[in-house]
């Protein structure tokens, strides 16, 4: 009798340590669960903020060429109506010239492959509609403000064109 006592003690207590196992086991699993929402939910949020970030870090590039052409313009004007004409500010200013066609070049290329990688971002990330829309309206400034860059730049050469005149 007392064979079956010990056995059946031994028989409660190892059905209890192993239902605690499981619940453990269970709690685990619910972590890992819990975990990897939030961890999909973080790469879904750096993926967002990554493009807004490049998008955001472009534009201001764009329109800081933008208003340096256009600043060097008026003072190009402004030498024009009360300076006279010096060789070598003219050939500074064609050197600026060459240069700042160089870089909106680059600004050109740089949006194209922005393009390109906001574009796979799009369907490999899992945007919502509304996150989707707000990237292709950055994209879509991004080109203003490239054609703002050129406009700038073609002012630019007119006032330099103006001052090779006072020649």
């Amino acid at each position: 009798m007392k064979r079956i006592v010990v056995i059946l003690i031994a028989l409660i207590v190892a059905t209890n340590v192993n239902a605690q196992e499981n619940s453990q086991t269970e709690d685990l699993n619910a972590r890992i669960d819990s975990l990897t929402t939030k961890l999909n939910q973080l790469q879904h949020d750096f993926d967002f903020l990554d493009c807004q970030y490049k998008i955001d870090n472009l534009r201001n590039n764009i329109s800081e060429l933008s208003m340096s052409l256009d600043l060097k313009s008026n003072s190009i004007a402004v030498k024009s109506y009360h300076g006279g004409y010096f060789a070598a500010l003219y050939e500074a200013y064609e050197r600026y010239y060459a240069l700042n066609i160089e870089q909106l070049n680059t600004l050109k290329s740089n949006v194209e492959q922005l393009k390109g990688l906001l574009f796979l971002k799009l369907f490999t990330s899992n945007f919502t509609e509304k996150e989707r829309e707000l990237l292709k309206s950055s994209m879509n400034v991004l080109d203003k403000n490239l054609s703002s860059a050129e406009a700038s730049l073609t002012l630019f050469k007119a006032a330099l064109d103006r001052y090779k005149s006072l020649d």
